[in-house]
């Protein structure tokens, strides 16, 4: 891992709650270039990629990569219907919490602090706390 990594990726996520911050709270139900997302759905698939890259930079560096960006998302049924509509679906769930994007932001990021409930909501959701420091 480069050493820049962790910088990067705080200041990208701070770049993403910023954003987030300037939406208005109509916006988090407003469609998407990405149909049938909604903000928040959007959101919330973010936020699930997001949370899996703590381990994926802590993981050993791999020998050589295995795929590429074109091989990754050739289509396949990876990309299919069913995967593409049980993504929504899990983005749906994830947004469900009520929260405005910046506060889902904050709650899974630890800057705002979390009680023992919204703890098993988001176990629930399947969304992992993420330490950006």
């Amino acid at each position: 891992m480069n050493d820049r990594t962790p910088v990067a990726f705080t200041a990208e996520a701070a770049a993403f709650a910023a954003a987030l911050r300037q939406l208005p709270a109509d916006a988090w139900r407003a469609p998407t270039r990405c149909v049938p997302w909604q903000v928040s759905d959007l959101i919330g698939h973010v936020i699930t990629a997001v949370s899996r890259t703590p381990a994926m930079i802590a993981a050993p560096a791999p020998d050589h990569a295995d795929t590429t960006a074109t091989g990754y998302y050739r289509a396949d049924k990876r990309f299919s219907d069913s995967a593409n509509a049980d993504r929504v679906q899990t983005a749906q769930q994830r947004a469900a919490t009520g929260w405005t994007p910046a506060l889902l932001l904050r709650k899974t990021t630890g800057r705002a602090p979390v009680t023992a409930a919204e703890t098993r909501m988001l176990d629930g959701l399947g969304l992992r706390s993420l330490a950006l420091a």
